[in-house]
């Protein structure tokens, strides 16, 4: 399985990926930050934070969310 920070690299997904786990149950592992946050780390602090953070939050802050990546734009519309 590629890493995912190699594919935020190659097809400019910097907006798309955001981190998610199914804690408490054990398909998680027993350190899903740590995991997830070293492959991530290498394309620096910012997008770091954009993964654990920013992205994540975006969904919930708009009534619509206009993603746009290196391969065009997707809009998703957030029904109440």
């Amino acid at each position: 399985m590629e890493e995912f920070a190699t594919q935020i690299d190659r097809y400019g997904l910097e907006d798309v990926y955001a981190f998610s786990t199914d804690f408490p149950h054990e398909e998680g592992g027993r350190d899903p930050i740590g995991r997830l946050g070293g492959n991530v780390s290498r394309l620096g602090n910012e997008m770091r934070d954009r993964f654990f953070v920013t992205n994540g939050n975006f969904c919930y802050q708009h009534d619509h969310t206009t993603i746009k990546t290196s391969t065009g734009s997707f809009f998703f519309k957030n029904d109440p």
